[in-house]
């Protein structure tokens, strides 16, 4: 699909809904450019937000009782670092096929 937009005052572009709606952006959310031969390319970067990642150890921390007494906070620490960081390589993974496809 071919949508053309044009660069307005301080170069800022409008992405058009149905990129917004695809690819599930929000105002605040992080794009990547990225130069390849004489093409732009701009794909949406999805960041771990602090807060799903709070949610998600709650509930981790609710169905292990027992592990919560035997576990040191810098090992409680790693296990969250960890969750994250699987979390941030699935998103990059999801995108980078999702951009794949749609670059063909």
């Amino acid at each position: 699909m071919l949508e053309l937009r044009k660069v307005s005052r301080g170069y800022q572009v409008t992405l058009p809904r149905t990129y917004r709606d695809k690819f599930h952006l929000e105002i605040g959310d992080m794009l990547e450019f990225v130069e390849r031969d004489d093409e732009l390319i701009i794909r949406p970067l999805k960041t771990v937000k602090k807060e799903n990642t709070a949610k998600r150890l709650i509930e981790f921390l609710k169905r292990s009782k027992n592990l919560i007494n035997d576990i040191s906070e810098n090992e409680l620490l790693k296990l969250v670092y960890k969750e994250r960081k699987k979390i941030r390589t699935k998103n990059k993974e999801t995108e980078r096929k999702v951009f794949d496809e749609n670059s063909h």
